[in-house]
């Protein structure tokens, strides 16, 4: 048992999970902030239909874009946190 301990700590595995974690419950502050600030923020820009009316119709096929720009924003948003925290990771280390 001693050397499976060994090899979780001498592989970084424990760092490696800590970080999954991390990662993870981020992940659920990014959804909150979607959820309760920038997609209402949305609706009230466009009198409480959201994005879910961006369509644009070819023929009598319809492409709902508004999907498309939600995703997008997630995506946005979610870069924009990890950069930022990524950023202010490197400055305290290299201050510590």
């Amino acid at each position: 048992m001693k050397d499976f301990f060994d090899l979780i700590i001498e592989r970084g595995v424990i760092g490696l999970a800590v970080g999954f974690i991390l990662a993870q419950l981020i992940m659920q502050v990014i959804g909150v902030l979607l959820g309760t600030f920038i997609f209402p923020l949305i609706s009230l820009l466009t009198n409480g239909k959201g994005l879910s009316i961006v369509n644009v119709q070819i023929g009598v096929t319809t492409f709902p874009f508004g999907d498309l720009i939600t995703q997008a924003i997630s995506i946005l948003v979610t870069v924009w946190v990890i950069t930022y925290l990524l950023k202010r990771l490197k400055t305290e280390s290299k201050v510590a």
